[in-house]
């Protein structure tokens, strides 16, 4: 019988990201890039109309070595 044993593996929900000071970086440096280019902005919802929710989106990109290289994290919109 063999087992597999995963001891770096990303985040599915946010509550798990923050928890991490490499994740906190990433995403703070990706909302500022949201700032900075004003593509995002936050707003009450009119009557009657469709919310659209952010998902964030974590994955550790590996050299060929197996050391990290990077974080990236991406937001994904979706209809809620």
């Amino acid at each position: 019988m063999n087992f597999a044993y995963f001891t770096n593996c990303d985040p599915i929900t946010s509550k798990k990201a923050v928890k991490d000071d490499h994740w906190v970086c990433v995403i703070d440096e990706k909302n500022h890039v949201f700032e900075k280019n004003e593509s995002l902005e936050l707003t009450t919802i009119p009557l009657k109309k469709k919310l659209i929710g952010v998902k964030w989106l974590y994955k550790t990109k590996y050299k060929s070595i197996g050391e990290v290289d990077l974080f990236k994290v991406r937001k994904i919109c979706e209809r809620i």
